[in-house]
């Protein structure tokens, strides 16, 4: 295929999804003119590109830039199993095949050294490229193309599901879902981020309509987010287990949103220790193995931005590392930090949540009580994820990136909790 054919392709598609994003209802989302949800569309693609030409012109090292790890192996899969349908079937589903098994060895990135029992991810992205270069046959802005047209539908979700859950402006709630810049940077590449956020919006959306219509149909499609987030990044299922199941009990029953949240939190934490101590299951030292593992790979990559984090070997040393581990996640790179323009981007961001948290201290609205499960759930979800991303990953280049799921709900509660008609009159602004 000539780059002018792959080029009308990728023109074609664009054109494809624009009427699809305009035209069906579910991309109608309210508050937000159309023309400017297309628009964001076409923003998440430009910088998915440019994410690309970072890491083509400016970071040339193509083994270890993500982008291309993923989009190599499976452009070389497509290439050896385009003309054997069967086995191209076999490979994509998963169905064991000695021939199968046999080119995996010309692959980079298929296997991993450190799994720690878990579903290898790595493999999810390699399938997804292997499967879009049917119709890219090597054209890599057509990757893009998908995954952003992927990681949106999962943002429209997100934000369906948040606007009804919260009395929020419609701009701010956009901001907070489509335009925070580590969501929208790390969203838009060949990168895990924007399947998991494909994947996390499709759960959010049907977990919230079960919740309050828990039909057969719901159930089914609720298997099938569970199922997405699984593939993609397991631990992202395992932080949100909490947060549902006290949803779940504040939902049927008469029991208060934070006394369920932590009686859950509580328990779990117990039961680990418990394991532990029976030697059934030890949490914490499978924490630190995946710590350790992290600083071998800073050290043989020469990573330049890892970071000291506390042991957290013993129930005892996990607790007290919290507050620590959660300052990394949520507030670093600080400025003085920032050597890069990721850097920059996300100590720009994160000096924005501090003021926001700020703001939202002398501009505090209290919340309504038909909100308090879903400001829970939103909660323990970034604080179990923030602690575990934090407890493990003592590299802040992979933490910019890691705390992308939750971001979209730490900013929305925060702008839930602040009482813009009172910043409209002091400051004479009309946000709504």
């Amino acid at each position: 295929m000539t780059l002018v054919i792959q080029i009308l392709v990728f023109i074609l598609f664009a054109i494809c999804f624009a009427w699809i994003i305009k035209s069906f209802d579910f991309f109608r989302l309210v508050g937000i003119p159309s023309s400017i949800v297309v628009g964001t569309f076409f923003l998440k693609v430009a910088v998915g590109i440019g994410l690309w030409g970072l890491y083509t012109y400016v970071f040339t090292e193509r083994a270890n830039a993500d982008i291309y790890k993923y989009y190599d192996d499976g452009y070389l899969l497509f290439l050896q199993l385009r003309d054997q349908p069967v086995l191209a079937f076999k490979f994509f589903f998963g169905i064991e095949d000695e021939k199968i098994t046999s080119l995996m060895h010309d692959t980079m990135h298929w296997n991993r050294d450190y799994n720690f029992g878990v579903l290898n991810d790595n493999q999810t992205m390699i399938r997804f490229n292997f499967l879009t270069s049917y119709f890219s046959h090597g054209f890599i802005h057509l990757h893009t193309l998908f995954i952003n047209f992927l990681s949106f539908i999962g943002l429209v979700a997100l934000y369906k599901t948040i606007h009804k859950q919260l009395d929020l402006p419609a701009f701010v709630l956009y901001f907070a879902i489509f335009l925070v810049p580590s969501t929208l940077l790390w969203g838009s590449g060949i990168l895990k981020e924007g399947f998991l956020l494909f994947s996390l919006g499709f759960f959010s959306f049907t977990f919230f309509k079960w919740l309050s219509n828990p039909s057969i149909r719901y159930s089914y499609f609720l298997m099938i987010g569970i199922a997405l987030l699984t593939i993609i990044k397991p631990y992202v299922f395992l932080s949100l287990i909490p947060a549902i199941i006290a949803a779940v009990i504040v939902r049927f029953t008469q029991l208060k949103p934070i006394i369920s949240y932590l009686s859950i939190i509580t328990s779990g934490f117990i039961i680990f220790v418990f394991f532990r101590e029976l030697h059934l299951f030890d949490l914490f030292d499978l924490l630190q193995q995946k710590q350790t593992a992290f600083y071998n790979v800073a050290q043989i990559n020469g990573a330049g931005s890892a970071i000291s984090t506390p042991s957290i070997q013993t129930p005892t040393e996990a607790l007290i590392a919290i507050p620590e581990v959660l300052i990394n996640v949520l507030f670093r790179p600080f400025i003085t930090e920032v050597h890069s323009i990721f850097y920059l981007l996300a100590a720009v961001e994160n000096l924005l949540l501090l003021i926001l948290i700020v703001t939202m201290l002398f501009f505090f609205k209290k919340p309504k009580a038909n909100q308090l499960n879903f400001l829970f759930f939103g909660l323990f979800f970034t604080l179990i994820l923030g602690t575990l991303i934090g407890w493990t990953t003592p590299i802040l280049g992979a933490v910019v990136r890691y705390k992308v799921p939750f971001l979209p709900f730490l900013f929305a509660l925060i702008f839930s909790c602040i009482d813009f008609n009172k910043i409209n009159q002091k400051f004479n602004l009309s946000i709504r």
